[in-house]
């Protein structure tokens, strides 16, 4: 039984020699070739460029369900002879690469967010059609496939499967994730606006490289003399006096560590410099990392930089953690 299986794998490992050399003298430079390569990126940005921004976490986790589902279907087809591909983008894949991981998760994606009063079945049904009567076809004529054993009407089912399965499993995970995530901020956003203590959240969205004010607390704005409807106009670098290079630096090792603790200085609102003693923790939400900060204003004199450093992890531990 090991001979057996051994020379199965000896003949696999030939197959895909024949394969990766008729890959390089004969496949990159037809016409087909261009084509899946095109078709391997372009959807993604077109994504990329349209997605709702609000749902990114839930839809993304989606369509890596769906690119899962259709990469084992596909595998299990081709392993009993039900289909055939005459283009791969690399030789490394059996499965076509722009049908499994571009065309289906992001079409699908894409689906979920357009016409939302339209029941989540109803789409399902009709990308199903749309995939197994017309996408199949198409690339047939196209002739990147050969369906030797298989007729486009069997794949309707399964595509439905897999829109179903993609939408709830994403549904799912991110919103038991987002519900505990508001709960946490609602937690916390109580004990920010009753502390004696500067706290401010400052907002990133996943896509995006700016940073922005979301919340500070009375004692914020009483402590370096912004307004609560100013400060949200105003650039958190202007206020920390920190270059963006610094900011990417920080925020990088903020998530790696998730809370830090450090001696800084503030920026007040008519342009005084203020010591503080800040400590920062990230909280995480499917489409954005807020940046949750405890500050106290200190003297550089008034103690050593451990014991300013515990002070203020104190102060920290005293609002986030609820001690």
């Amino acid at each position: 039984m090991i001979f057996a299986l051994q020379e199965g794998y000896d003949t696999a490992e030939q197959g895909y020699r024949v394969l990766t050399e008729y890959w390089q003298q004969g496949m990159l430079q037809t016409w087909e070739w261009y084509t899946a390569l095109l078709l391997s990126a372009v959807p993604w940005l077109l994504w990329l460029r349209w997605h709702d921004k609000a749902y990114f976490s839930q839809y993304m986790v989606s369509g890596i369900v769906a690119a899962l589902f259709a990469v084992c279907l596909d595998t299990i087809g081709l392993a009993h002879g039900l289909w055939r591909y005459h283009v791969q983008v690399i030789p490394a894949t059996a499965g076509l690469l722009p049908w499994n991981l571009t065309l289906i998760p992001v079409c699908f994606m894409l689906s979920y967010q357009v016409l939302p009063h339209v029941s989540i079945w109803g789409k399902a049904a009709a990308a199903a059609l749309l995939c197994g009567l017309v996408g199949e076809p198409i690339v047939d004529a196209a002739g990147l496939v050969d369906h030797i054993r298989w007729r486009h009407t069997l794949s309707v089912p399964f595509y439905f499967l897999i829109y179903i399965t993609a939408y709830f499993s994403g549904r799912t995970l991110v919103r038991d994730h987002s519900m505990r995530t508001a709960r946490q901020r609602e937690f916390y956003m109580q004990k920010y606006e009753h502390s004696a203590y500067a706290c401010s959240i400052i907002r990133k969205e996943h896509l995006s490289t700016k940073f922005y004010f979301q919340y500070v607390n009375e004692a914020f704005c009483r402590e370096f003399g912004y307004d609560r409807q100013e400060i949200h106009t105003v650039n958190p670098l202007t206020v920390s006096e920190l270059s963006e290079a610094q900011l990417r630096d920080k925020y990088s090792a903020l998530l790696k560590k998730q809370e830090m603790c450090a001696d800084s200085v503030y920026v007040t609102g008519d342009g005084r410099r203020k010591p503080v003693r800040v400590c920062v923790n990230l909280l995480h939400h499917a489409d954005a990392i807020e940046i949750i900060s405890v500050a106290e204003v200190s003297s550089p004199s008034s103690s050593s930089p451990q014991t300013r450093k515990r002070s203020a992890w104190c102060k920290y531990r005293e609002v986030w953690k609820g001690i």
